[in-house]
Formats: structure tokens, C-alpha cells, sequence
């Protein structure tokens, strides 16, 4: 029998653990606690999940990728993952927990609205959970200058493929775009128990206002 947590299972599936809840919403996890029963859920899964078992990975493998650490490449079983990089160690966190922390922060803070100062806000805001913004240049070819969200964990491990690029494969997301996409993947549904991994020394990037014009609710605009 092999218990893991929920934030190893979504590594294991190379998936995120928004949807890791929304298949424990749907009935599709075998747990003991909160921890998830790997053999009797992959059982499951075959039967339920439409595209079979997503389980990629070990649970070994799933947490060398969630290893802290100097950035380097390490081999298991023939398959090559890369460590995180920084001097900030990333922690995990009830997201019920992040999320009061953001509220407690939204519009507390004066961002420069500069285009550089936030495309540099919108690199280090996908930090915060793990992820890399990568901007492109204008070109005629689906490139149009904004930025694209990679999972550098899910590429190390399986390459560049629908798992590893969570908000499209155009590089089309304005840096708002880039925070409200990080910020969801952390806003809890209604599971009271789900867990992110984040830095956060990086966590006030991903409070409100997203741009010169978000405002709180119920505010009214300047004239």
C-alpha cells in the first residue's frame, strides 16, 4: 500500500493540484485521511477517468521533482528531472491559508505600471508557484509579444506537452493574464484541505491590483 499526499499525487500525474481536488470532488480518489491510496486509485481511475490512469510517475519521482535545492538534473530509473533553483525555499500551505494572505495584501500595495516593471512582476509572480513566464518578441507566427506559462517540472520530465503549458500554447497573455492564472491555481475550491507549494517572498506579487484600472469591489472609479 503507498499513501502519498495530494500535492505528490499531482506530481505523479503531472497535473495540478486544482484538478487533483476536482477528482476528489468527483469521487475519482481513493483516500485514508487525506492522503491518497496510489494502487486502489489508479484502479479506480482506469474505470472512471476518460483518458485511463494519468499517473505518469512514481511517487519517488514525484518527490525528487518537489525537492528544494540547487538547480541540477538527476536521473531515476532512466527518466531526467531537474531540481529547483533559488535561495528561497518554497513551502507548502493550506491554499484556504494563501488565499487569506492574498486578500489580506490586495490593493495594500503600489505597483510601477511601467511595461518593463510588470513584465518583470509577471516572471517572478509565476515563480512564486514553481512556474516560468516566458515572453516572445512580435512576430507574425502566434507570437504576439505576451508572455506563455511553463511548468519547468512536467518539460523536465515529459517534454513540452499540454501538461507543462497550463494557459495556452500562444504567447498571448498580458501580465494580468499571468497573475490571474497563477492566483487561480491556488484560490481553493471548496476543499478545505487542498495544499500549493509557493514562495513567499513572492506571494504579494499576486495581489490586487492587476493593473492601473483594477479597483476593489463596490469601489467606484475615479473620474
Amino acid at each position: 500500500m503507498t499513501l502519498v499526499s495530494q500535492a505528490v499525487f499531482s506530481r505523479m500525474c503531472r497535473t495540478t493540484p486544482k484538478t487533483v481536488t476536482k477528482w476528489k470532488q468527483a469521487g475519482k480518489l481513493v483516500l485514508q485521511g487525506l492522503q491518497v491510496h496510489v494502487e486502489e486509485t489508479e484502479v479506480l481511475m482506469r474505470r472512471l477517468h476518460r483518458k485511463g490512469s494519468p499517473i505518469a510517475l512514481t511517487p519517488q519521482e514525484a518527490m525528487l521533482l518537489g525537492q528544494k535545492g540547487n538547480d541540477r538534473k538527476s536521473s531515476i530509473n532512466g527518466k531526467v528531472v531537474t531540481r529547483r533553483k533559488g535561495n528561497v525555499a518554497p513551502m507548502s500551505l493550506l491554499c484556504t491559508e494563501i488565499v487569506s494572505r492574498l486578500e489580506a495584501l490586495d490593493w495594500k500595495r503600489t505597483f510601477d505600471w511601467a511595461p518593463e516593471a510588470q513584465a518583470e512582476r509577471a516572471r517572478k509572480a509565476a515563480q512564486c508557484i514553481g512556474w516560468e513566464a516566458v515572453q516572445s518578441d512580435l512576430r507574425d507566427d502566434g507570437h504576439w509579444g505576451g508572455f506563455q506559462l511553463r511548468i519547468q517540472e512536467y518539460i523536465a520530465a515529459r517534454g513540452l506537452d499540454d501538461s507543462a503549458i497550463p494557459a495556452g500554447f500562444g504567447f498571448e497573455l498580458y501580465p494580468e493574464d499571468v497573475f490571474k492564472a497563477v492566483r487561480g491555481e491556488i484560490e481553493p475550491l471548496s476543499d478545505v484541505d487542498g495544499t500549493a507549494t509557493i514562495r513567499l517572498d513572492l506571494l504579494p506579487l499576486l495581489a490586487h491590483p492587476f493593473n492601473e484600472h483594477d479597483r476593489p469591489p463596490g469601489t467606484t472609479p475615479p473620474t
